[in-house]
């Protein structure tokens, strides 16, 4: 009677380890890539962030307060604050 429960369980176990597979290998849709930089005194204290979604960048305070953004149009890199 042990074996077969073993044997149940196991193959339940290699069940639901393939269907998290099936899962994991869906595409996802295309989303622009998003990084934020954060910038540091030499105390370690907050001076902004710089965050990049896709082509444009914007540039926030220590406080989080947006303080403008830059992105290039029609080849110029232009910017503007907030």
């Amino acid at each position: 009677m042990r074996p077969i429960l073993i044997l149940i369980a196991t193959v339940a176990h290699m069940s639901v380890a393939g269907a998290a597979t099936d899962v994991a290998s869906v595409e996802q849709p295309n989303r622009p890539e998003v990084a934020t930089v954060d910038y540091t005194d030499a105390s370690g204290r907050l001076i902004g962030s710089v965050t990049k979604i896709g082509g444009v960048t914007y540039f926030a305070g220590p406080d989080g307060v947006p303080l403008g953004v830059a992105e290039t149009v029609n080849g110029k890199r232009v910017f503007r604050r907030y």
